[in-house]
């Protein structure tokens, strides 16, 4: 087989070995066709259309940033280039309670989350994951809902227990965000 990229002489981490230590690494070839790690082992009499001698250099599965507040930055730079040059490929958003979206009349959140270099024109889930899917982005997104956003969306500022029919709200809020893609709820 001709790849499109082959990577040689890697010193590989493999995370799947049978010891479960997370020290286990091997001196390797990666095999890449159509964006795909197609092979993985030892590929020496291999063709491929670009090659990278990784020898005396680490190889790694992408890092994952479980605890990520860059909701609106990802919107402001796509490329994420300060997390990607750390090795970050996945990002979970929307933590801590708080999200960019859903947004009501009376809520918007923090200014640690929307950021003064946008404008946001949005005011649910579903709009701003278009928004963000647009743009594209260097990383894969894994988008939390905030509760902090469901219950701004419903009872503004309020600090009063919600009534029956905030909670039905609240819940209706929530299910549109599931149904808009995202991951999960955050409570913070």
């Amino acid at each position: 087989m001709k790849y499109d990229l082959l990577i040689k002489n890697g010193n590989v981490i493999n995370l799947l070995d049978n010891s479960n230590s997370y020290r286990s690494w091997n001196k390797l070839d990666i095999g890449v066709k159509n964006d795909r790690i197609v092979k993985i082992g030892d590929l020496e009499f291999s063709e491929a259309k670009e090659t990278i001698d990784a020898t005396n250099l680490v190889i790694s599965p992408g890092f994952i940033d479980i605890h990520s507040h860059s909701d609106n930055y990802l919107i402001v730079n796509p490329k994420a280039e300060s997390k990607i040059r750390q090795g970050v490929t996945t990002e979970v958003i929307g933590n801590c309670g708080i999200s960019a979206a859903p947004l009501g009349t009376e809520y918007k959140p923090p200014k640690s989350i929307i950021t003064d270099n946008i404008k946001t024109n949005w005011t649910t889930m579903s709009d701003y994951l278009t928004q963000l899917e647009k743009g594209g982005s260097s990383v894969n997104v894994v988008p939390l809902v905030g509760h902090n956003n469901i219950r701004g969306v419903v009872m503004g500022y309020s600090s009063e227990i919600p009534s029956s029919k905030q909670l039905g709200q609240m819940k209706e809020v929530l299910q549109e965000a599931f149904d808009a893609g995202v991951w999960g709820m955050s409570t913070g």
